[in-house]
Order: C-alpha cells, then sequence, then structure tokens
C-alpha cells in the first residue's frame, strides 16, 4: 500500500474481459487494512474532504491499520491499555493508528489532541476523528509548538513522522536527521509511546514507557 503514497502511483486492477482500471480509494483501504466501517473509511469515500489522489497519498503515508490494531491489541491484552483511554499523536496525517485502535476499543476511546502541518490533509484528520474527541482547537500544526509540547497527558501517545529520514534509499541519512523533526517529548509515568515512521518496516516500532 505503500507506493500510493506518490501522486503519481496507482495500483492497477485487471480483472478478466475488462478493461484495465485504477484502484478506487476503497480498496486501497481495504489493502491498508481500514475497515469499511470506520470513520477513517468515511471521510475518505463518503466525503468529500480529499481528492482521490490525496486520499490515496494518505494511505500510502499511514501506518498500516492492521498492524496498529495488532499492537493495541497486544497491549490491551497484556493490561498495558485500557478501554476509555485518551490518546494523542503527532506526525499524524490522517492518523490510521487511531484506525486500528479504534478496532480494537471499539469506539470506547477518546481523541485528546494530533498535530499535522498540511492544512486540507489536517481537515481531513479533523472530519475522521472529530467524533472521538478530537477539536479543532487541540488539532495543532506544529508538533513542537507550545501547545501542544504542554497540551493534556494521555494514556497512550502515538509519533508517525515521515519515513524518508529512515529510508535505506535515502542514502543521506543520519542520526541527526532521523531526530531532528521529532524534538523532545516528555514522558510521565505510566504513559505509553509509540513511535514509527510512516511506511516503516517491522524494526522501526518501538515502544517505551510499558515498564
Amino acid at each position: 500500500p505503500t507506493a500510493v503514497a506518490n501522486p503519481s502511483d496507482h495500483y492497477v486492477v485487471l480483472e478478466p474481459g475488462q478493461s484495465p482500471r485504477f484502484m478506487s480509494v476503497n480498496e486501497i483501504a481495504r489493502a491498508c487494512g481500514l475497515l469499511d466501517s470506520s470513520p477513517l473509511t468515511h471521510m475518505l469515500v463518503a466525503s468529500r474532504t480529499l481528492t482521490v489522489n490525496q486520499a490515496a497519498s494518505c494511505l500510502g503515508r499511514g501506518v498500516h491499520a492492521g498492524v496498529a490494531a495488532q499492537v493495541a491489541g497486544t497491549l490491551l491484552r497484556r493490561g498495558k491499555l485500557a478501554r476509555g483511554l485518551t490518546y494523542g499523536s503527532a506526525y499524524s496525517g490522517i492518523d490510521m493508528f487511531a484506525a486500528g485502535l479504534d478496532m480494537v476499543m471499539g469506539g470506547d476511546w477518546r481523541y485528546a489532541f494530533a498535530s499535522e502541518s498540511h492544512p486540507t490533509v489536517r481537515n481531513g484528520l479533523l472530519h475522521a476523528w472529530g467524533g472521538r474527541g478530537l477539536a479543532s482547537d487541540a488539532c495543532y500544526c506544529d508538533a513542537l509548538c507550545d501547545d501542544a509540547l504542554t497540551g493534556e497527558r494521555v494514556d497512550l501517545f502515538v509519533l508517525t513522522a515521515e519515513c524518508g529520514e529512515h529510508s535505506r534509499r535515502n542514502h543521506q541519512r543520519s542520526a541527526i536527521g532521523q531526530s531532528s523533526h521529532q524534538g523532545t517529548f516528555l514522558l510521565e509515568g505510566g504513559s505509553i509511546v509509540i513511535s514509527s515512521e510512516k511506511e516503516c518496516s517491522v524494526d522501526k516500532i518501538r515502544l517505551s514507557g510499558i515498564g
């Protein structure tokens, strides 16, 4: 699914006896692990918040929702998360990790804050997750602004920065570049932080604050 992050790239569906066609947004969403009933799928498919190309690109840049559900489900079973939790994110995109969390929690959680610099994507983020508590005044355009860094403490915080600085295709990648856009976040006792580069491989998912 990450291939569609580039707006010029789309999957082509080949069916016997029919002309080739591009995969629809709903089909890409399913390939990314999203349920048809997800608030995020509804925003992508049923609303006009994003264009088809924008929706496909956002899906390609997100964390696979099925993987997110497995992570959240594991933490829930181990007693590290509880239903009714509060949730926050940074470098959020349209937040496909929230979609995975929503699968596990069945809507029994509250979205406290997020950050996304692109105004159109931020609008999609609000449209998708407003029903889970995300408010416009807590959806920041800068993950490192004072309000974002000093906001509400949450039970689960997910940081999903772009993968460019971590990609093996980036021959100029460096530890400084990888950390420069993430800033410093205060982790208080009892909180769980998941840091995962968008389009990540399994070895790029890190958990902290769970022991």
